[in-house]
């Protein structure tokens, strides 16, 4: 098993479906939308950020953000980002993210009331279940019925403010991905194409979340396709991270590359240990300066939503993950390799050859093996020069965009862990200085 894939064991995944509008109905009714979109949308002001905020309880450390990325700084767009938690009787963790779709006007509204309105459903949720006798956390059924009734209760809550303010709910749309902890078990509720790394007392780490995009790469398929809805489980969980696909497609591959992750920027996350709310508000700073840091945004320009939640004191008893750089490197030569040669077949024997020499000798044809290759040649390039000119110029496009894809996740990953030694090598420097000061 690879390093980072969770067992079944420890990765239940429960689905409670119930009929709601299908995907197909629900981008019929966006693209109908579109056609009057620009003559009855009105520009509302956009909404303030919230400042950084961060936590300590029974040692574990909650910090999360939000940051408008430079795209929008630049073209003046607001953050579409959102994120928050509630400490719920000092015993369960509940975080939100949510990711604006691009493409609506007031999508940052709906980021917000979509985050807002699922933490506030899980606090009213849990404040008067706790208080019923033989209140059980770890209810699998009855978590998945509560995490679906929290995203019915924010998509409502996304359409009536809609019409409040006379605007089409498409304009609203945005991700949602919710988590729920007690400091082992992780319950979460997911759509869109943000995720949750998870690691477990084992020692193994994943993505335990699916990227739900459209068929279009730039597209995805937001809170209200109610049928993209994914509910999970995951046991005996150490620490968790929550990140729209700003800060995740960073440092996690794509799915086609199994979900790699880049573990040295998870790490530096997990491993940095806090003893006290002081040391959360400085390291949720710290976080929050780099990922707001110039070398950070040329590698990220998307707005930025960061939850981390570690429990110190089960993560310094866990198996540590054994990162191999040299395995990382030889994986990703490995599917560049496989994207090459899917653009480009190679230059031997193709079939057609092939099938044609087959013929050739069937038929008993006395025609020596340079003359027979020869024909066969110049068959296969009469049936394929037009599939070749068709392709040539947009194999070429897809090429250079995969590679400047894969250039830029390299760089990406190459500049974090050098940014990363740099930070913990200052903050080592900071500490020695104040313990020769006090040894004086």
């Amino acid at each position: 098993m690879h390093e980072n894939e969770l067992n079944e064991e420890d990765k239940i995944m429960e689905d409670f479906s119930e009929t709601g509008n299908s995907v197909n109905e629900q981008i019929s009714k966006k693209n109908d939308i579109k056609e009057n979109k620009k003559s009855t949308e009105s520009v509302l002001p956009p909404i303030i950020l919230p400042d950084p905020s961060y936590a300590f309880l029974h040692n574990i450390s909650i910090l999360c953000f939000s940051q408008q990325g430079e795209s929008h700084i630049k073209n003046n767009v607001p953050c579409q980002d959102r994120s928050g938690f509630k400490l719920i009787n000092d015993k369960i963790i509940v975080a939100a993210i949510a990711d604006g779709v691009g493409s609506c006007a007031l999508s940052d509204y709906g980021a917000e009331i979509a985050v807002n309105s699922s933490l506030m459903f899980l606090e009213e949720y849990f404040n008067k279940e706790m208080k019923q006798k033989g209140f059980k956390f770890d209810d699998s059924p009855r978590m998945g019925q509560i995490l679906r009734e929290m995203m019915l209760y924010a998509t409502d809550c996304v359409e009536k403010r809609s019409m409040e303010l006379q605007q089409f709910s498409y304009s609203f749309q945005s991700t949602l991905t919710v988590a729920v902890y007690d400091g082992n078990t992780l319950y979460f509720a997911h759509a869109g194409d943000d995720g949750i790394v998870a690691q477990n007392q084992k020692g193994i780490y994943a993505m335990v979340t699916s990227r739900h995009k459209g068929e279009e790469v730039s597209s995805v398929y937001p809170l209200q396709s109610k049928n993209t809805w994914q509910f999970g489980k995951v046991n005996d969980v150490v620490a968790f991270m929550m990140a729209t696909d700003g800060v995740l497609d960073a440092f996690v591959r794509p799915a086609a590359e199994n979900n790699r992750i880049y573990y040295p920027f998870v790490e530096a996350v997990f491993y940095d240990i806090q003893k006290n709310e002081e040391d959360v508000k400085k390291n949720c700073r710290d976080w929050y300066e780099y990922m707001a840091s110039e070398s950070y945004r040329k590698s990220v320009t998307d707005d930025i939503s960061f939850v981390s939640v570690v429990n110190h004191e089960a993560i310094q008893k866990s198996v540590k993950p054994n990162f191999k750089r040299q395995e990382w490197d030889k994986q990703t030569k490995k599917y560049e390799k496989k994207r090459k040669a899917a653009l480009y077949p190679s230059d031997s024997k193709t079939k057609s050859q092939q099938r044609i020499s087959e013929k050739l000798s069937e038929k008993g044809k006395s025609i020596n093996t340079e003359e027979a290759a020869k024909q066969a040649k110049i068959a296969a390039h009469k049936m394929n020069d037009g599939m070749k000119e068709l392709a040539s110029a947009s194999a070429d496009i897809l090429l250079k965009g995969v590679y400047r894809a894969t250039s830029y996740l390299g760089e990406t990953m190459g500049q974090i862990s050098k940014d990363l030694k740099k930070r913990n090598d200052q903050r080592n420097s900071a500490e020695k200085g104040k313990n020769d000061e006090s040894n004086d």
